[in-house]
């Protein structure tokens, strides 16, 4: 009548395996299914949230159960959308592939909570595994999402939220959030008291409640079949900095930039520009005409500056940004580009040649007394280290104008430079200097270092001193831009 869609789930949290109750959700299932298949509306989800409580519960195990379920509900409603749980609380369609139901209109689960962060790279991972679900042709529903933790409850994360939803428009991806309710947790949309009589306003709606609105009321998906262009720049002379310069004392100074909390740099319209200015430092930051110059530093305190959180990156990118080093005499910078769950891009930590999680690449270069020596990072074995193929590869003086084509996924794919197409292997990257593509070793073909877990999106930059002789190398970063070559 309202013509909304109702999702019916038949939900199983303990044991957590669905063939506990397979007999129960065929009494079940055959009676919603007999009883609406006419309205066309309905969307059923017969086993929500699968999990490992009392015992392991694998996706064969969720399969035999729905092998079951599913001709039962297609027998009264032969062309209804049935979604299926998949294992850990319906967080892995991952484990799908190879191995679907032999149906069709069946899609597969995802779940997550922003604020959640119980493992390393959280978020990131989830994201890889909806990522790599797709990529091999599974189709995927975010039945349930929250802002805040997986109690539904705790702080509200809107920053990774909207992480997420960009990730859902850019793929397709329908979804539910949780829950409209007045229960006191943070989680429900409405103030505690409000149901069952209103009055249903804003100033009755919770905080994640106005925002979750907000989502609904003005949609930025495209449902048309073809994806949207997602272009991303970061302007230097926005006038929403507080500062020019920043320059070093005997503490390390650190000063973040968003649009809730500005900060010396301006802030970036999606994400946190950050700097770093390392105790003792030989010089500072400085900005001007839309240039951002970072002084001399050292290996074991750099100054540093990262852009990160940029929602609507993608697992495929082009980043681009001019780089020069100022005439200066010897020493060392680092270039380095992943993902913002990472924690060199977000703290104070020195890039080093020990594993730094979100980290997709990064080129060190070694500034001479006439040209600088690029240097990619590379897995050999179990430890990352550097290794230079080609010498002099870019001049030391002069703007070199960078483009950084990367693909983390675990297939090929296709992007187009100048009218030309050229691939890029699995977990790989082009890089280009003033329109010249950069080889090592005679090959264009340069791996990642595995840091950054595969299909987790590429939404990090960091540039950052190494080491400099005499306190004397100073270099400078401006015209960034991020591109996802998914829809452009």
């Amino acid at each position: 009548k309202e013509g909304v869609y109702a999702l019916v789930d038949f939900h199983m949290l303990d044991p957590g395996d669905p063939n506990y109750n397979t007999e129960r959700a065929k009494v079940f299932f055959e009676h919603m299914s007999k009883k609406h298949a006419s309205k066309g509306n309905i969307i059923y989800e017969i086993c929500n949230e699968p999990n490992n409580k009392q015992y392991e519960v694998t996706w064969p195990m969720i399969k035999n159960y729905a092998d079951q379920i599913v001709p039962i509900i297609r027998n009264n409603d032969p062309q209804s959308i049935i979604i299926v749980g998949t294992p850990e609380h319906a967080s892995r369609p991952d484990l799908v592939i190879g191995n679907k139901l032999a149906f069709e209109n069946i899609m597969y689960t995802m779940h997550f909570y922003a604020a959640d962060n119980w493992q390393s790279n959280h978020q990131g991972r989830r994201m890889g595994y909806v990522s790599k679900a797709i990529e091999n042709g599974i189709p995927v529903f975010v039945t349930e999402f929250g802002t805040q933790d997986g109690w539904g409850d705790g702080a509200n994360d809107f920053v990774m939220s909207a992480k997420w939803l960009k990730f859902m428009e850019e793929r397709k991806i329908s979804w539910c959030n949780w829950n409209y309710s007045d229960s006191p947790l943070t989680g429900a949309a409405w103030k505690t008291g409000t149901c069952p009589n209103g009055p249903w306003t804003d100033d009755n709606l919770k905080e994640a409640g106005k925002w979750i609105r907000t989502q609904l009321s003005t949609p930025t998906d495209n449902w048309t079949g073809k994806h949207l262009p997602w272009n991303w720049e970061y302007n230097l002379v926005s006038g929403t900095g507080n500062g020019t310069t920043l320059n070093a004392t005997s503490a390390v100074q650190v000063s973040e930039s968003k649009k809730d909390a500005p900060g010396f740099l301006p802030y970036p319209s999606i994400g946190t520009a950050r700097t770093v200015v390392a105790a003792n430092a030989g010089a500072g930051f400085s900005l001007a005409n839309a240039v951002l110059t970072l002084g001399a530093s050292n290996g074991a305190a750099p100054n540093k500056f990262s852009l990160y959180d940029i929602a609507g990156s993608s697992t495929l990118v082009n980043l681009s940004f001019k780089l020069s080093f100022n005439n200066s005499t010897q020493g060392t910078a680092i270039l380095a580009i992943g993902g913002g769950d990472g924690n060199l891009f977000k703290a104070n930590d020195a890039y080093s040649n020990s594993k730094q999680d979100g980290v997709f690449t990064a080129i060190r270069f070694l500034v001479g007394s006439s040209s600088s020596n690029a240097q990619y990072r590379y897995l050999d074995g179990t430890s990352y280290v550097h290794r230079s193929h080609d010498v002099d590869v870019f001049p030391r003086t002069g703007d070199l104008n960078f483009e950084v084509y990367c693909n983390n996924t675990g297939n090929p794919r296709v992007y187009k430079k100048d009218g030309v197409d050229y691939t890029l292997l699995a977990a790989s990257f082009h890089m280009y200097v003033n329109g010249t593509q950069v080889k090592f070793g005679g090959s264009a073909n340069i791996t990642s270092t595995g840091e950054l877990l595969p299909y987790m999106p590429i939404d990090a930059f960091m540039v950052s001193g190494g080491s400099s002789v005499g306190n004397t190398l100073n270099f400078s970063v401006s015209n960034i831009k991020l591109k996802s070559l998914i829809g452009n």
